[in-house]
């Protein structure tokens, strides 16, 4: 049997007369950082790996708050047995996993493209039923907690950890490379829709949505959907760079080759700021977003604005 010891936020005052019960916060709280105990050594391993498809950089312990705030609910919590002279209470709960209704809109709405979600079933509660856990107040008035069930949430924080982080990495311009359909070469259609896209943006590049890292800077914020539209180039130009002297293979995050392609100012005003934003205010902070948005710059330059270089 595993045993976990909690000394509470000196901001918790328990008095000498408490008595423990099961469904009290303090109580519920220490039962939660029992549960969790896996969880961080976890969590790290996942920054660590980095290999699926997403980059784990939401603080660890805003993550777990999140998720027993906004994926846990315990149901039918209940005294199994009360020991007032020890002070203790066993107890039995049913936990319900659920994922949160904006988490799944979000990964429906935006990221059904990248990514093979079941909607349907993440849309599912699970349920454990009859969770046993016994909470104790000790001598020194501290909350001592016991269970057999400490490990019973760790492949669902996974998985929430996972979709908290995907969604973070979307709105933040930071999805992986990902070998799947959003890097096959796109139809002629796709093509059109993207080329008139892109045109349209740098036209009005007002007309794209905020990024937060990029404090209402509308080229910054161009920058980052840029970076998001390159998954839809033809795939030729994800890895090419084509100018009127030839092509021009490019690693991944080749930033020497690429910094060469910018000495040559574009005729089009938004684009020369484009490329400031790029190559002065990102460039080596977010690497895979200067990246990307360095490729779709100079598709634009040369495929669509048909500059020389």
């Amino acid at each position: 049997m595993k045993k976990f010891l909690l000394i509470l936020l000196s901001t918790l005052v328990i008095s000498c007369g408490k008595e423990v019960n099961c469904n009290g916060n303090d109580e519920k709280q220490v039962f939660f950082d029992l549960l969790s105990t896996d969880f961080e050594n976890t969590y790290s391993m996942l920054k660590e790996k980095n290999d699926l498809d997403v980059v784990f950089n939401l603080p660890y312990e805003d993550v777990k708050n999140d998720f027993f705030s906004e994926a846990i609910n315990l149901e039918g919590v209940r005294p199994s047995k009360i020991e007032k002279e020890l002070k203790k209470c066993d107890c039995e709960t049913k936990i319900a996993v659920q994922l949160p209704t904006d988490m799944i809109d979000y990964l429906e709405k935006n990221l059904t493209k990248l990514y093979t979600f079941d909607i349907e079933a993440l849309k599912k509660s699970e349920s454990i039923e009859n969770v046993k856990y016994s909470v104790q107040l000790t001598e020194d008035n501290k909350i001592y907690c016991e269970t057999t069930s400490s490990n019973i949430l760790l492949q669902s924080f996974i998985d929430y950890a996972y979709f908290k982080n995907i969604i973070n990495n979307h709105k933040n311009g930071l999805l992986k490379e990902i070998e799947d359909e959003s890097n096959v070469e796109s139809s002629d259609t796709n093509v059109g829709d993207i080329n008139s896209l892109l045109l349209k943006q740098l036209t009005n590049p007002e007309i794209v949505s905020n990024s937060e890292k990029c404090e209402n800077d509308k080229y910054c914020n161009l920058v980052y959907e840029w970076s998001k539209l390159y998954y839809s180039l033809p795939k030729k130009f994800q890895e090419n760079i084509k100018t009127n002297s030839g092509i021009y293979k490019v690693e991944k995050n080749d930033f020497n080759s690429l910094w060469k392609g910018f000495y040559y100012i574009s005729k089009n005003e938004n684009m020369n700021k484009i490329s400031d934003v790029i190559t002065d205010k990102i460039a080596y902070n977010d690497e895979p977003v200067t990246f990307r948005a360095s490729l779709v710059y100079f598709y634009v330059k040369y495929q669509l604005l048909k500059e020389e270089d």
